[in-house]
């Protein structure tokens, strides 16, 4: 806080710190492995191919639903190249501030 100077907004200058955060954060072991969409797709198929498990109750099956959205959106994340992930999620942030 002790920089902050006052000339923007404070949640825009929380917003911009977090971002000079990701970009210059050293690279996390799973950032490390450099997944590529096609193994990502290769590791889809073959966790696809698992038998089926039984289905759960409605809100345990709302919440495994949400699992697989969160877990694909990572897993497609991590295909991306810092600068491509960066841009994604800040284009991701202005579009939910509009909702």
């Amino acid at each position: 806080m002790a920089t902050f100077r006052g000339e923007s907004a404070l949640r825009t200058w929380v917003y911009r710190m977090a971002v000079n955060h990701l970009l210059n954060v050293r690279k996390s072991r799973v950032e490390r492995e450099e997944l590529t969409f096609s193994t990502f797709g290769d590791q889809l198929v073959v966790g696809l191919s698992d038998a089926p498990a039984a289905r759960a109750s409605e809100p345990d099956q709302a919440l495994l639903e949400e699992e697989v959205k969160i877990g694909c959106t990572h897993g497609m994340l991590l295909c991306l190249d810092r600068d491509h992930r960066v841009a994604y999620i800040l284009a991701v942030r202005g579009v939910s501030r509009h909702f």
